[in-house]
Order: C-alpha cells, then sequence, then structure tokens
C-alpha cells in the first residue's frame, strides 16, 4: 500500500525528549520515539523485549516540547533487534489505525532537522 504524506516522516535525534508508552494486551512497554507520521511510528523499546508482528497495540506519546499527547491505536508492522549505548532494545514500527495528526511541535523539529 502506498501512503501518502502530508508531511516528510519525522525522525531526529531531539525525539530523546520524547517518551511512548504502549500497551499490548496486559503488556506495557515505556521507551523513546524513534520516528514518527501521520501513518505510524517507531519506537524503541529497552531490553529484551517480545512483541509479535501484527499484534494490537495502543500508547501515547508525550513530551514537554508538546502540550498535549499524541494517542495512537494500531497493529506492530515490523520489529527488529537493536542495541543502543551497549543494550540490547527492539525497534518496533506501528502502523496506526487511523491516520493523526502531526501536531506543530514535531514538524517543526522535523524542518530543524532537515
Amino acid at each position: 500500500m502506498i501512503v501518502e504524506r502530508t508531511y516528510s516522516r519525522v525522525a531526529s535525534r531531539t525525539f530523546q525528549d520524547f517518551q511512548v508508552q504502549v500497551t499490548a494486551g496486559d503488556r506495557y512497554f515505556a521507551g523513546e520515539l524513534g520516528d514518527i507520521a501521520e501513518s505510524g511510528l517507531c519506537v524503541l523499546l529497552p531490553g529484551a523485549v517480545r512483541i509479535a508482528d501484527g499484534e494490537e497495540i495502543q500508547g501515547n506519546v508525550q513530551s514537554a516540547h508538546m502540550p498535549i499527547q499524541i494517542q495512537f491505536q494500531g497493529r506492530v508492522a515490523w520489529t527488529s533487534e537493536a542495541v543502543k549505548g551497549g543494550r540490547p532494545c527492539l525497534l518496533v514500527g506501528v502502523a496506526f489505525e487511523r491516520e493523526i495528526e502531526l501536531p506543530p511541535a514535531v514538524i517543526a523539529l522535523g524542518m530543524s532537522a532537515a
């Protein structure tokens, strides 16, 4: 499926200040935002986490840079094991059920990183 975006996918080192909380079934995970677009996001979850492709998840993104949280529901599109700072983590790609509108603070970060 080809997705036309209003804005480019926003990926920035500045996202270290953005926290993502994810619930999958009765499991809760907290991680860092990797990138975000209207149709999905990537979250870095620390440790030896296991989430299956296709699994339903919901969560939110919050930061002092945004006055409100970004709430989302979706499915795991892909996962990839990685190492960050010498420690294992799991990159999780999430495809949103419904597209979201990116807050101005996120768009501004994307423009400043370009």
